[in-house]
């Protein structure tokens, strides 16, 4: 599934297939897979939701200059590797959410924790997390 300069609430389900989304301002984005990669790029509302889980794939989030929120990272196999800053605002061993697995929240960009921003909750049991900042840098043609 691709899709580009998405503005609107996206709500993608896929079995084997990888998702690459690009938009700005998404105020809500849902990605369900079981062993497919997922790519997000752009910009989330100031209050927006994005929501990834995926059993057995990868996802690479390249957030926007300027992105500010929390980050809920879940995971059984998967290491987290990023570009921009964060800060742990708490481990979530034994949360009960839908998942049910420990993960680790986190605030990036001055936001979250009572001082708004986006929320990102990102959920895998084998699949690595990748955060970028700014847009991807495509080779002259």
């Amino acid at each position: 599934v691709i899709a580009r300069d998405v503005r609107g609430e996206v709500n993608v389900h896929t079995t084997s297939g990888d998702v690459t989304l690009s938009g700005t301002g998404i105020p809500r984005l849902l990605i369900e897979s079981i062993s497919g990669d997922a790519a997000v790029e752009g910009s989330i509302a100031p209050d927006g939701r994005l929501r990834v889980s995926t059993h057995s794939g990868d996802v690479v989030l390249r957030l926007a200059d300027g992105a500010r929120g929390e980050l809920e990272f879940f995971t059984h196999n998967g290491e987290l590797n990023t570009a921009i800053p964060l800060t742990m605002s708490g481990s979530m061993t034994g949360v009960a959410n839908s998942e049910r697995r420990p993960g680790q929240r986190f605030v990036f960009g001055g936001g979250g924790g009572g001082g708004g921003g986006a929320l990102i909750s990102i959920s895998t049991f084998n699949g690595d997390l990748r955060i970028r900042r700014g847009p991807r840098r495509l080779p002259d043609q």
